[in-house]
């Protein structure tokens, strides 16, 4: 089973905290979890249904979150006299949900030499087998309150086990179609969909704006899991863009703003905090440029991706119940 994703881990803490309070109101002794899931029909499924898809690779693509002038290397000359601006941050910030933070670097990825070409190839491998529905994921999600309202997005039925935090899920098999085409495989770059030979084309691409920040002062939170100081996060906000177009009339079909029955992202917010041997972050401003974040550039490219796929193949949604069991 494939990790949850940072936004996919908030959505199931709420559904987990509402869980628990609902349980402190009842007797575990006299309640259990019910699981109800069902298949989802999406408006578009019978009009694309056993057609061929031509896929052009999604691009990868790194860029700053914020407009930050770095003077840390700038030397200035007052009254004849060389000064050094011998800062370690670029700028300090007060950020909502971080406290009082320093930038250390913007768009660390590119200065951290991360490849958006490997990021890129890794994104198009989970395309692929999103498509063709052989990628587990689970996506949260959160309608309101209500058990019906909030639960699970996944490509197969899933079983979930409350008795750790996060949920655990098992995978049942699929009670139907897991792709809704017969064919699924990638084109050129640049091709016309006229000429891709394929009745349907998707096109797309993910775009991560990033920085490295430092934790200055612990935020004002009564939150345990809060942030502490000297704690340090990648922090992201990234975007998806993409397009599955008719070949012969040239029609978007669904683009990145379809609306579903559930809620699905097609951009977000996230802070990632980054492990670091105990001193080394310290010992200078620009330590971030000298790790592999590779695999951080993959994970968040991966929490805005298999949000897309409910757009783009079959899936289930289970929602959580408590059912009160009568006492003998």
């Amino acid at each position: 089973m494939n990790p949850l994703p940072t936004s996919t881990h908030d959505v199931l803490r709420k559904v987990f905290l509402i869980a628990t309070a609902l349980s402190v109101l009842v007797s575990c002794a006299t309640y259990r979890i019910e699981t109800r899931t069902v298949p989802v029909s999406v408006p578009y499924a019978e009009q694309v249904h056993g057609r061929t898809l031509g896929v052009e690779p999604f691009t990868v693509s790194f860029g700053a979150s914020r407009l930050a002038l770095d003077l840390r290397d700038v030397t200035l000359i007052v009254d004849g006299q060389e000064i050094k601006l011998r800062t370690r941050y670029i700028t300090k910030e007060d950020d909502i949900s971080l406290g009082k933070i320093g930038i250390l670097d913007t768009n660390i990825f590119k200065k951290a030499k991360v490849s958006e070409k490997n990021v890129a190839e890794k994104v198009n491998e989970v395309l692929l087998r999103g498509l063709s529905g052989t990628y587990d994921y689970n996506i949260g999600f959160f309608k309101g309150l209500g058990e019906s309202n909030m639960g699970q997005l996944s490509n197969r039925p899933v079983e979930r086990d409350d008795s750790k935090y996060p949920p655990t899920f098992s995978y049942l098999p699929a009670t139907g179609a897991t792709s809704y085409f017969s064919k699924v495989d990638f084109i050129p770059v640049h091709t016309e969909p006229t000429n891709s030979g394929y009745d349907y084309v998707l096109t797309g691409e993910i775009s991560i704006s990033n920085d490295v920040v430092e934790v200055i002062e612990d935020p004002p939170s009564s939150d345990m899991n809060k942030p502490k100081a000297g704690s340090y996060f990648i922090t992201v906000l990234a975007s998806v863009n993409m397009m599955l177009v008719d070949s012969k009339t040239g029609k978007v079909v669904i683009d990145e703003n379809t609306k579903i029955d559930y809620p699905v992202r097609n951009a977000g917010s996230f802070n990632v905090p980054i492990d670091t041997p105990k001193g080394d972050a310290a010992a200078f401003a620009k330590y971030f440029r000298t790790v592999n974040l590779e695999s951080y550039a993959v994970d968040q490219a991966l929490v805005l991706l298999t949000a897309q796929f409910p757009k783009l193949a079959p899936f289930y949604a289970s929602t959580f119940h408590n059912i009160k069991v009568d006492k003998k």
